[in-house]
């Protein structure tokens, strides 16, 4: 049985780790831009907002948060959102993924 991050996120979470994810996509070369499309499509079906990440699903989901909050930041705008998605991420404990979520 593998083991992968469990991110347990809310709805709201899960929608901005989505959006964020579609507008970082362009910073990024054409296939890590690939692999992050079909971590964004995983993210919106995630079952129970259960998402299990890889080390390398995980690498790009924190740099892709963490790049738009630094906007966020430069432009004096709150974020909070951002914070706390960044923080789930970054306290995902390792878990055996079970079977419906392969």
């Amino acid at each position: 049985m593998t083991k992968r991050r469990l991110y347990k996120m809310t709805p709201l979470q899960r929608d901005i780790l989505a959006k964020v994810l579609v507008e970082t996509q362009k910073e990024f070369p054409p296939e890590q831009a690939e692999k992050m499309q079909v971590l964004r499509e995983r993210t919106r079906q995630a079952h129970k907002c259960r998402l299990y990440l890889d080390d390398e699903e995980l690498d790009y989901a924190v740099r892709a948060v963490n790049s738009v909050r630094s906007g966020f930041l430069a432009a004096g705008k709150a974020t909070g959102g951002f914070d706390r998605v960044l923080f789930g991420l970054l306290n995902s404990k390792y878990r055996r993924v079970p079977a419906p979520y392969r």
